[in-house]
């Protein structure tokens, strides 16, 4: 699972970057580096050719294909105002697990994440949520004795017991004695497919939004 979201994330992100370019010259020292260059550019555009068929680029709704943030802002303009009624829409509902300064809920609080990462990162934090989870906000699954299983992220820890978030509204609080395994997932609780839920446009103004959320200065716009 790893390997496929980073895979997917070189062919269909980022996409090239330091490839068939300077510093990148296949056969060692004493080729010409402008044929090296054409060398490296050719080979990268068959891997690139091939990989595309094992990992099919993402799509937003109506089967509209999303390629790298680089391209989208060139192909749409952006407006943060309208991005912050996507982030609290029916559709997505960011703001159902994820604060803007509040209470900490079951996903990462946002109003400083535009300071932390750029709109390609946003991008692929939204699109795979499972490859970079934030720390702390790990889920676990928890069997009790009683054959139950708990999925959540792990609030407070003591030696009276566990506490576990199971979803934005609702904890579950467990004794020691009522826990027989437990095992700390690599699936994020951010559900797969937010991208599929929203049109480009849509995309691309939930990504200028977030981008700017850098702590108090941007407080009025996340109103």
């Amino acid at each position: 699972g790893e390997l496929k979201t980073l895979a997917r994330t070189l062919v269909n992100g980022r996409g090239g970057r330091g490839f068939g370019g300077r510093g990148f010259a296949p056969g060692g020292r004493g080729r010409n580096p402008d044929a090296a260059a054409a060398a490296a550019a050719e080979e990268y555009a068959a891997a690139r050719e091939r990989a595309m068929k094992l990992f099919p680029p993402l799509v937003a709704r109506d089967n509209a294909r999303l390629t790298n943030v680089n391209q989208m802002e060139k192909d749409y303009r952006s407006d943060a105002a309208a991005g912050r009624k996507v982030f609290s829409s029916e559709a997505v509902k960011c703001d159902t697990c994820h604060s803007l300064g509040g209470a900490r809920t079951v996903g990462p609080d946002l109003s400083s994440i535009g300071a932390k990462l750029g709109k390609q990162a946003l991008f692929d934090a939204i699109a795979m949520p499972s490859a970079a989870i934030a720390f702390g906000y790990e889920s676990w699954l928890i069997e009790t004795t009683k054959g139950e299983v708990v999925t959540g992220v792990i609030l407070e820890e003591t030696p009276a017991g566990v506490t576990v978030r199971v979803d934005a509204t609702q904890e579950v609080r467990l004794k020691p004695a009522d826990i027989a395994t437990r095992t700390r997932s690599n699936v994020s609780l951010m559900p797969e497919g937010l991208i599929n839920a929203m049109s480009p446009q849509e995309v691309a103004d939930l990504l200028e939004y977030l981008s700017t959320l850098r702590g108090n200065a941007t407080a009025s716009i996340s109103r």
